[in-house]
């Protein structure tokens, strides 16, 4: 029963002796697991049981509380999911976000330090830069996703699975403070959850799948589909396929596009002097001058192992929906009766 009541501790030493028992415990939960704590949670808020689930009690005012949530990232990629689970007020947006542990829990939503926050508006906002157009509005019912990649240096949002775009980029090579998953509401009986997916956090379990420039390709199918779908890379000002986006431009500016016929790969001419292909087929040393012409050098490591590089340039994401680009006629395209 005492182990019970002290789910929430970690027992840090046991001890046995011919009288007595001991267990020696510590406040500190696993901070592995997405959870908020009351440290770094206002006083108008309570956390569940379960530290998962945050509700506003004090009355609606023109100040946002807010919360922080494990775990602290200091490198690599991580993303939280957060459910809205109640909104009562529409006079002040809530926001989800990125931040550092020196956030203000109590703060102007047009005054929010050390944070990058996507707005119940669709706005997002840093305080450098001010509010900004950005995604779409969030509502009572919306699971909104926070991206951080620290490698390369972004904050991406989501909005129920749909990624809304890059927000920011920032050089964490340069700060190397922790980030957290910030929750800040408006609203009395105001409530947000931090969604645990084993599944979506650790997506290393899962089998890497091959991917390969569609320029080299050999499925016929792919190559003089009706319809193909590509990508338009803003930073390096070309169009790629699939597996260069996915891997050569991972954290640019990438926006998906639909046209009638095929259209090659431009990733090898991208901006950079320097830009290497790594979706080009591995193959070996003696053959790296022949079979292109010189006109590009193929890798001789897997995929995924060269940091690509990031700008400062940003290009909002598309209006348009997937379903829309599919039905759009190409200009000039006449239907035959």
């Amino acid at each position: 029963m005492l182990l019970k009541h002290l789910k929430d501790v970690r027992p840090v030493c046991l001890s046995a002796g011919n009288r007595h028992s001991a267990i020696i415990v510590t406040d500190n939960p696993d901070d592995s697991k997405p959870a908020f704590r009351a440290a770094y949670t206002h006083e108008s808020i309570t956390i569940s049981e379960d530290r998962r689930t945050i509700t506003r009690t004090s009355e609606e005012d023109e100040f946002l509380v807010g919360s922080i949530s494990l775990p602290p990232v200091s490198d690599g990629k991580y993303r939280w999911d957060v459910s809205i689970d109640s909104m009562n007020t529409d006079m002040v947006p809530s926001v989800v976000g990125l931040c550092f542990e020196s956030v203000d829990l109590s703060a102007d939503p047009t005054y929010i330090t050390n944070a990058w926050v996507y707005m119940s508006t669709g706005e997002k906002f840093n305080v450098e830069e001010g509010a900004e157009d950005y995604g779409e509005a969030f509502y009572e019912g919306d699971v909104i996703g926070v991206e951080v990649e620290r490698d390369i240096g972004y904050i991406r949002f989501y909005r129920n699975n749909i990624q809304q775009g890059i927000a920011y980029y920032y050089d964490f090579e340069n700060d190397d403070r922790d980030v957290y998953l910030y929750v800040g509401m408006p609203g009395e009986n105001d409530k947000a959850t931090v969604l645990v997916s084993e599944d979506a956090v650790e997506e290393d379990d899962e089998e890497d799948e091959t991917l390969i420039c569609l320029n080299e390709d050999t499925d016929d199918a792919k190559r003089h589909a009706p319809l193909q779908c590509y990508f338009y890379c803003a930073s390096c000002r070309v169009h790629i396929c699939r597996a260069c986006a996915y891997q050569c431009h991972n954290g640019h500016s990438v926006s998906l596009k639909i046209q009638h016929g095929f259209r090659l790969c431009h990733c090898t001419k991208s901006r950079p002097a320097d830009h290497r292909c790594i979706s080009l087929p591995e193959v070996d040393s003696d053959d790296e001058d022949g079979g292109g012409g010189g006109r590009r050098v193929r890798r001789h490591k897997k995929a995924g192992e060269k940091k690509v590089k990031k700008y400062s340039s940003l290009v909002p994401p598309a209006k348009q929906t997937f379903l829309e680009l599919l039905h759009s006629e190409p200009e000039g395209y006449e239907v035959k009766k």
